[in-house]
């Protein structure tokens, strides 16, 4: 029994500076800490940072060619893989099957995996006059 009386002392002797504390003044609330995507970057030599950048030195991208480029490669990808499809669908033993089906998934097929190469290749092409200062005039 004189162990549990000495346990007891020790367990209100622990818990009495919990209780005091409590009664204090209570520390001001931080708010939430920033988040690590949001926080700035440290910059290292190979950093620039685009605040030291006057806006009319970014780089802007005009318009391209790209919408075009897409569906010059869409109708040439067409074509070819129906005319693909409908040499392979010909080459069929029975007489009378008929090849719209494939010949029309070729188009498809064909328009979607070629007009995306050539979005890119539009793209490289931009848009109207380019506005490059020569060196020699002025």
């Amino acid at each position: 029994m004189p162990l549990f009386r000495l346990f007891g002392v020790l367990l209100v002797l622990l818990g009495a500076p919990t209780v005091v504390s409590a009664q204090t003044a209570a520390t001001p609330l931080l708010g939430p800490a920033a988040s690590v995507v949001f926080a700035p970057r440290v910059s290292g030599p190979l950093h620039t940072s685009l605040s030291l950048v006057s806006p009319d030195s970014v780089r802007t991208i005009g318009p391209t060619y790209w919408k075009e480029g897409a569906l010059i490669g869409a109708v040439a990808g067409g074509v070819g893989f129906a005319a693909l499809m409908a040499a392979v669908c010909g080459m069929s033993e029975s007489p009378n099957y008929d090849c719209t089906g494939n010949t029309i998934l070729g188009v498809m097929i064909g328009a979607a995996l070629v007009a995306i190469p050539g979005a890119f290749i539009g793209g490289m092409f931009p848009k109207g006059p380019r506005n490059v200062e020569q060196e020699g005039a002025e």
